[in-house]
């Protein structure tokens, strides 16, 4: 993973800015499914894990579940099937490199629009 971070703010005699850039190396071990619970909605879910390792100064969790909503029931095979998405996902990433430690963050619900083919 890469991340950049550019941070700039007005003060007095002009513009104070800085940079950040960092190469964390983060694999990971993972899995996801689906399950239909009826003829219009499926539960989706995946998770990504990778502890921190004397090889690895990083860490990874990733944990996403939702459930898909179709319009309506499809008789035959389609091209591409649209629908509507309501979830929720926790994604935390904590990275150090050349003395500086980096940590994103995010949790919270999701809603979206997903496509299959």
């Amino acid at each position: 993973m890469a991340l950049f971070l550019r941070l700039a703010e007005p003060a007095t005699g002009g513009r104070i800015s800085g940079e950040f850039n960092a190469n964390f190396s983060v694999p990971y071990l993972g899995f996801e499914g689906h399950a239909w619970l009826s003829d219009r909605v499926m539960l989706n879910g995946m998770a990504k894990y990778f502890p921190r390792t004397p090889s690895y100064q990083s860490n990874l969790t990733d944990i996403d579940m939702s459930f898909l909503f179709r319009r309506e029931n499809a008789k035959e095979a389609m091209p591409i099937e649209w629908f509507g998405t309501l979830g929720y996902r926790f994604l935390l990433l904590h990275g150090e490199a050349d003395n500086a430690v980096s940590e994103v963050r995010y949790s919270g619900p999701t809603l979206g629009l997903e496509s299959h083919f």
